[in-house]
């Protein structure tokens, strides 16, 4: 380590000529390994030439350790694409300005002025797209949208309202209808503060407020003796190393002609540009997060710690694989089988990621939330389509059920959920231990509860049934052979 050279533009001379072309409001580990990545890979494929102006979208820090490194830092994608594994190292050199616009407000404002800075990308987290009423002064907004806000009227007022000034957004908030909603706090902000028609106007033609879906695990700074590895391979220390998987998708809600101004399929980037983004949000819900969803109750029960554990086991990988290909892709009538069967396959790569520990525990938090939106609805496509219920499904909600009574084979189970929600489901479980009511009414009563699902599970036909008899196999002690005998 003492004979590497510190990673800044001295050591590492880039004599790219480059313009600002996209701002960017966030700079953690994601957009580092997604927009910046593919902003890189831009420049080096298709001659982009743009540079990413990185915002702080809050108060608190400045980026101190990117801004030591001169924006540099490095991306190591690792995992498995198309059966092979992937391990290599990309050096990131395309974030040129890095602003806190809490400690230089006009020097955020001023990059409003930049003609050719026309795509703004964002990750402000969840709650980063709210609206937060506030009165117009010389300091800086708040809230994100509110800065948005501001950064537009004075782009709106440099530019005098040229049509050619106006914006690509595309915010990679992991929310739905991001985009929408983002443009609808801008204008109300706008309203607040007395901006004018003639902005508004200058706002719903001349930009596009995109409705984005974003799909890539980004783990984040490798673990040391990782990291000690790939900075000796590199020859620099970087302490702003960030680690992503192979597959990365970024689908985009817009016209066609997005694509010219920001080439990303050009350069080998898996981007979408699509007019309806529901399709991709359903095959990622049931597929990748349904799939994490139905192997965690049954890979708790049988002592499985992670999803790369579950996966590579010959007949519980036999299990998932069988979930998703025989129950799961033929509930889904909206998508093409060709189409969901290629994205099972980049699921089951990314489960077998030998570079990603996903604890199975972790991704219990909330089970029941999870299991309304990612899995009942393949259980209820796949009878009305094929006229029964799914069994391996049924068999990993039977798992779920037996999962929140807490305890199996003497062992303590880690559910982490609401409280209350949590106590119905225990109570029944007393109950039924002791001899209040029997296996069938346990199943009746649990579905009937709508503070468990929002509504009475009992009105589709033959669950209560179907539950009680895989709760059965599992009381008994013979959920190792059912998952042999489906896998």
């Amino acid at each position: 380590m003492k004979d590497m050279q510190q990673l800044n533009r001295y050591n590492i001379v880039d004599s790219s000529s480059r313009v600002p072309k996209v701002l960017q409001f966030g700079g953690g580990n994601f957009l580092k390994a997604f927009v910046d990545w593919m902003v890189q890979r831009l420049n080096e494929t298709c001659h982009y030439q743009g540079s990413v102006v990185l915002v702080k979208p809050t108060k608190g820090g400045d980026y101190t350790g990117l801004r030591s490194q001169d924006g540099l830092f490095h991306v190591v994608t690792s995992g498995f694409a198309k059966g092979q594994v992937i391990n290599e190292v990309e050096l990131v050199s395309c974030v040129d300005q890095i602003i806190q616009p809490y400690d230089n407000y006009d020097q955020f404002l001023q990059t409003a002025h930049l003609p050719e800075l026309r795509i703004i990308v964002s990750n402000t987290t969840e709650s980063g797209i709210i609206y937060e009423a506030a009165a117009l002064s010389n300091s800086v907004p708040n809230s994100f949208p509110g800065k948005l806000c501001v950064w537009l009227k004075n782009r709106f007022d440099h530019f005098k309202g040229s049509p050619d000034s106006g914006c690509i957004i595309l915010p990679c908030e992991l929310i739905e209808e991001n985009g929408s909603k983002l443009k609808e706090m801008v204008l109300l902000h706008a309203r607040d503060w007395k901006f004018g028609d003639e902005f508004k106007q200058w706002i719903e033609v001349h930009h596009m407020f995109c409705n984005t879906l974003v799909d890539r695990i980004v783990p984040g700074r490798p673990d040391d003796q990782s990291l000690r590895q790939y900075q000796e391979t590199v020859g620099y220390e970087d302490d702003q190393m960030v680690v992503g998987e192979p597959y990365h998708l970024w689908a985009i809600e817009g016209p066609a002609w997005i694509d010219d101004v920001f080439p990303l399929s050009k350069a080998g980037i898996n981007a979408v540009i699509t007019d309806d983004l529901a399709p991709y949000r359903l095959q990622k819900v049931r597929l990748l997060n349904g799939g994490h969803t139905s192997m965690v109750p049954i890979g708790l029960l049988m002592g499985i710690e992670t999803v790369g554990e579950f996966v590579e086991d010959p007949v519980m990988g036999s299990f998932l694989k069988n979930t998703m290909h025989t129950e799961i892709i033929p509930s889904i009538k909206s998508i093409s089988s060709e189409q969901l069967t290629d994205y099972m396959s980049d699921v089951l790569d990314r489960f077998k990621n030998p570079f990603v520990k996903h604890k199975l525990s972790s991704i219990a938090l909330n089970s029941l939330s999870k299991f309304v939106v990612r899995i009942l609805p393949s259980i209820e496509q796949y009878q009305k389509s094929e006229g029964k219920l799914p069994e391996r499904l049924m068999l990993s909600f039977a798992a779920l059920i037996k999962f929140y009574q807490g305890t199996f084979n003497g062992e303590d189970l880690p559910v982490k959920d609401d409280p209350d929600l949590v106590n119905i489901l225990q109570d029944q479980w007393r109950k039924k231990d002791q001899g209040e009511i029997n296996l069938f009414h346990l199943c009746e009563n649990i579905l009937s509860d709508k503070k468990l699902w929002g509504r009475n599970l009992n009105e589709i036909n033959n669950l209560k049934i179907h539950l009680a008899g895989a709760l059965e196999i599992i009381e008994r002690g013979d959920l190792e052979e059912e998952i042999a005998r489906l896998a």
